[in-house]
């Protein structure tokens, strides 16, 4: 599916988590984190420590970003931590295909030097999407059945109107695991806090290590437009043709 000129579309991250518990492996991340911004420097020469305080030791953030590497526009940008690495776009510059050429790049360089051979890893393609809703002018819920074809029925609550709403569920697709979540929320625009309703959509798979490259060849794009046609069926309707 091709890119909306006025899409909801926030960030798209592609993501990878293995096990980073033990004390062998967050040594080896240690040297992780150099030999891959050597490796990439000429792409992502910008290395931004993310630790508050970079004394505090690396199992205090087990599966968080520690560090981030970009260029002179700040996108894309790839972040790694103990036991995480993902690679992320905003909507601004989004492209399937260069996004896809920059995870690749990026992956094979990780693939090189991360000495995971023998373990398994959870592979992750998300996107984030902010829907701008001003919530004083509409009834939430009939909002959310017109816009977004979900319905939520509670006769009892009729004569009170919602002012937030979650919604999370997960499916087995071929790809691996489906998952789905939507949220009212804020979201910084332009320095301001504007209110809307946020989801975030995404395929996961453990593979083993080994078949990390045959992934993001041949069931990564699949994942990607598996994604993109949920997307059109959940917003179908005046909500997709606003995007156009």
């Amino acid at each position: 599916m091709s890119k909306l000129p006025h899409a909801p579309l926030v960030e798209v991250i592609f993501e990878i988590r293995w096990n980073s518990t033990d004390r062998a492996n967050l040594e080896k991340f240690q040297l992780l984190i150099g030999s891959m911004f050597t490796a990439l420097q000429a792409d992502f020469p910008n290395a931004i420590n993310l630790r508050p305080d970079p004394a505090i030791p690396f199992n205090a953030f087990i599966g968080v970003p520690t560090h981030r590497f970009t260029n002179a526009n700040g996108y894309p940008m790839y972040q790694l931590g103990p036991g995480v690495l993902s690679v992320n776009m905003i909507d601004s510059g989004y492209d399937w295909d260069s996004f896809m050429a920059t995870t690749k790049s990026i992956v094979s360089i990780f693939e090189q030097l991360s000495e995971l051979s023998g373990q398994k890893v959870t592979l992750a393609l998300k996107y984030l999407d902010f829907f701008k809703v001003n919530f004083s002018e509409i009834d939430l819920l009939a909002y959310i059945k017109k816009n977004f074809h979900l319905s939520v029925e509670a006769p009892y609550l009729s004569d009170s109107k919602a002012k937030t709403f979650s919604f999370a569920t997960t499916y087995a697709v071929d790809m691996g695991t489906f998952a789905v979540t939507m949220n009212t929320g804020y979201n910084n625009v332009g320095g301001r806090q504007i209110e809307g309703i946020i989801t975030e959509s995404n395929i996961s798979k453990e593979i083993p290590f080994e078949a990390l490259n045959d992934y993001i060849a041949n069931t990564l794009p699949s994942a990607h437009e598996l994604l993109g046609q949920f997307f059109k069926e959940l917003t179908k309707g005046e909500l997709y043709d606003s995007f156009k």
